[in-house]
């Protein structure tokens, strides 16, 4: 199974979808799927100011469950979010959702492809 880590003191999340990013950066804060694309191997310039995965180039095998092939034919486009992803996004941004219920909905949605997230508070940790 593969894991990644949050880092609740590096978490972008909860400040609406107009200034997320995968990883800000005039802050160097992520959303929880930059962190996910980080752990697999995408680097800091890969990520930086791209708002959604489908805004990233090369994205490994291991990220293929965050792209809907079939609506990006559909669309004529290269890249289309899947429906998980972009739940995921939502859940990330919003900025009415509960701390604890945010964070239980990404560790299920990731657990449903096989993904295990650990949430800490702070880089040490």
């Amino acid at each position: 199974m593969k894991a990644f880590t949050i880092d609740r003191s590096k978490w972008l999340r909860g400040e609406g979808d107009g200034d997320s990013a995968l990883l800000r950066p005039r802050d160097g804060k992520m959303c929880c799927l930059g962190f996910y694309l980080e752990s697999c191997g995408l680097t800091p310039a890969q990520l930086e100011g791209r708002d959604a995965p489908s805004e990233v180039v090369n994205a490994p095998e291991s990220a293929e469950w965050l792209y809907d092939s079939a609506g990006a034919l559909r669309l004529q486009h290269k890249r289309v979010q899947s429906d998980v992803c972009m739940q995921l996004m939502d859940i990330n941004d919003s900025e009415s959702e509960d701390a604890e219920d945010r964070e239980a909905f990404i560790t299920k949605a990731f657990a449903e492809q096989g993904i295990k997230v650990t949430f800490v508070n702070g880089a040490s940790q």
